[in-house]
């Protein structure tokens, strides 16, 4: 089944004004809706993905939290999120995905606690 997504953004910087979208489209939805407990210290969230295969992805969560991938010691990528701000990447954009290795598995930290989203939209197809 493909699926097609639209991220649309928005910027307003002093007199400069910017608005664009991005289609992105692919095969496999690899998402992610977790429930992450107060005081989680390298929590361990099973999440995986192959980076080559990314056509687009979004973080967010509703609490700050540090996600590691691969290793809670020796992370392959560390992604840090601050409450309710999304970090998002599409093929495309102008910047580097925050993902450079592929996923085996999250560990994930939170003060706070709160609910950690991933939507990520891959080309499974060689």
């Amino acid at each position: 089944m493909a699926f097609t997504d639209t991220l649309n953004y928005f910027v307003q910087f002093g007199g400069l004004q910017v608005q664009a979208s991005f289609d992105a489209s692919g095969g496999l939805r690899p998402d992610l809706n977790e429930t992450i407990p107060p005081a989680s210290a390298d929590l361990a969230v099973g999440w995986t993905c192959d980076v080559s295969e990314i056509d687009a992805i979004v973080f967010f969560s509703t609490a700050a939290m540090t996600i590691e991938t691969n290793s809670a010691s020796s992370p392959g990528n560390t992604v840090t999120l601050a409450a309710n701000v999304p970090v998002f990447w599409f093929t495309g954009c102008g910047w580097a995905c925050p993902l450079t290795v592929d996923v085996t598995g999250l560990y994930v930290t939170s003060t706070a606690g709160g609910t950690l989203s991933i939507r990520a939209l891959v080309d499974p197809t060689p």
